[in-house]
């Protein structure tokens, strides 16, 4: 039985899973926030003098600093795993990515508190893989769910799945291989176990990503923008309604999403 199977088979019968459980005061909420970063050839094409993924790697050193302070405070229960997909595949890039793919969401694996998150540079290359990497982080996140609870006895509500794309889905499966993992999504986003938020860039395939994370749960992005991009990030990361939150800081322009400037931090307590 796939890990999928355990999942479907717990939460049969009920719409909303967090309904059926009863809350240890003895232990903590943790929130597991993945990201999925869309690393693919385009990324390499310099607009303007600059590389995307140059761009990208900047903007995130200048990132990380910030996610690590926070963790030491109001994001002090959210751990991070991030997996980018492009030339070479699929890959976790953070915590300890030599494991079995079955052991990386143990403690010690690819999950890391936010306070210790930290990355090499990204590469880009080749396609765009982003059905399989959906697949790869849907089971991600639902095994270390089922870890944290058995293990630790730890709630972790919704996991937090937030993709960044620039393209359009051309994994080596039939076409349209993408609709059956939306299913997933889908189901997962009627039990109340995963909140999706996908970034699509100029140039993304808009039905996709509107068809996996909803007209709610889907930002097109005016331009490559990584700071304000990964700002919004972080809101989807530490408000406790991400949705609203990232709208709330975001303006519509022409149909598209424009971070605005604003001096109020995130909102959010953390978990």
């Amino acid at each position: 039985m796939s890990v999928f199977d355990d999942f479907d088979e717990m939460f049969a019968g009920s719409a909303d899973p967090a309904e059926d459980m009863q809350f240890n005061t003895e232990s903590y909420h943790r929130r597991i926030v993945i990201l999925l970063i869309d690393v693919s050839g385009s990324m390499r094409f310099a607009e303007k003098g600059t590389r995307p993924i140059d761009e990208l790697n900047r903007s995130l050193r200048a990132w990380l600093p910030e996610i690590r302070e926070q963790g030491r405070g109001p994001l002090r229960s959210v751990e991070f795993a991030v997996v980018t997909f492009g030339g070479e595949g699929v890959r976790a890039v953070t915590g300890d990515t030599r494991r079995p793919e079955d052991e990386l969401a143990h403690d010690g694996g690819v999950f890391v508190p936010a306070s210790d998150l930290d990355l090499d540079d990204l590469t880009a290359s080749g396609t765009t893989p982003m059905a399989q990497a959906l697949e790869f982080a849907l089971r991600l996140g639902d095994r270390r769910v089922q870890y944290l609870a058995d293990r630790h006895g730890l709630q972790t509500g919704q996991v937090r799945l937030i993709l960044f794309s620039d393209g359009e889905p051309n994994d080596e499966l039939p076409s349209g291989a993408w609709r059956s993992v939306a299913d997933l999504v889908n189901t997962r986003r009627r039990q109340r176990r995963l909140l999706l938020l996908a970034f699509g860039a100029p140039g993304a395939d808009e039905k996709v990503l509107r068809s996996l994370a909803t007209d709610q749960g889907y930002i097109p992005l005016k331009d490559l923008d990584f700071a304000a991009l990964l700002d919004l990030v972080l809101v989807a990361t530490s408000a406790e309604d991400p949705y609203t939150a990232v709208w709330e800081q975001a303006d519509w322009e022409t149909g598209r999403a424009v971070p605005r400037d604003t001096d109020a931090g995130p909102g959010g307590d953390g978990p």
